[in-house]
């Protein structure tokens, strides 16, 4: 079933705010993705890691244990020293990708929550439109 939805036609100041909202996301993906590739490469130079795992690249989704299985996994094992060495890296750098996945996640509805407005949509079909 095709429905056909009127596109409000936009004046260069009502898409600005739309414009600067998508400015600021592949910003900050960008910088989620930088993070997540710089924090990466480290590990492999460092530690010698070849190939790293699907949860090795999405490291910031980890907590520390499930870093340490990870690697583990790869014959890593740290010392004491290096332990606190590298959970201080860890830690610094996942707050880092934390602080902008919640820009992102903020943003995302708020931009959500205006495109409802620009449609004039009712909360019924916000709802339908928020579950799929």
């Amino acid at each position: 079933l095709m429905i056909e939805v009127p596109v409000p036609q936009l004046s260069d100041a009502q898409k600005k705010p739309y414009e600067e909202m998508a400015k600021h996301l592949r910003g900050w993906s960008a910088a989620v993705y930088q993070s997540r590739r710089g924090f990466l490469k480290i590990l492999e130079a460092e530690l010698g890691i070849a190939k790293a795992s699907r949860k090795l690249e999405n490291w910031d989704e980890l907590t520390w244990a499930e870093l340490q299985a990870e690697l583990k996994k790869v014959k890593v094992a740290f010392s004491t020293k290096q332990k606190l060495q590298w959970l201080a890296v860890f830690e610094e750098e996942k707050k880092k990708c934390n602080a902008l996945q919640a820009k992102i996640h903020a943003t995302e509805q708020a931009l959500d929550q205006m495109l409802f407005d620009l449609y004039e949509l009712e909360a019924a079909e916000r709802s339908v439109l928020l579950s799929a």
